[in-house]
């Protein structure tokens, strides 16, 4: 865990067993409601939470956060649903589109 995290969670913690809570978050319900509401009000109807779990579970492979360590954060117990969500790509593909000739429009 990132050291700057650990005073904010103990804040977090603190005020969670001040109001007799027995974690500091509790996912609603609603939640991909929730997700889809909110955005919709910021016009980004593109977009799905789980976008936002595959944009997250990319950036952790990329950064080399270990399989095991990132399946755990995002509660995935199998390895072939945590590989739906990774978004790599063996061969680079950067420089397909100029290799790639386009007819003259007259």
């Amino acid at each position: 865990m990132d050291p700057r995290f650990i005073p904010i969670l103990k804040d977090l913690f603190a005020e969670a067993c001040d109001l007799g809570e027995s974690s500091i978050c509790t996912v609603p319900w609603d939640a991909s409601l929730r997700y889809r509401g909110l955005f919709k009000k910021l016009g980004l109807l593109h977009l799905c939470h789980h976008g936002l779990r595959t944009t997250w579970i990319t950036r952790a492979a990329i950064a080399g956060v270990k399989e095991a360590e990132a399946m755990a954060f995002v509660s995935h117990s199998s390895r072939e649903v945590h590989a739906v969500y990774k978004r790599l790509i063996s061969v680079p593909t950067a420089h397909v589109p100029a290799a790639v000739s386009l007819p003259e429009f007259v």
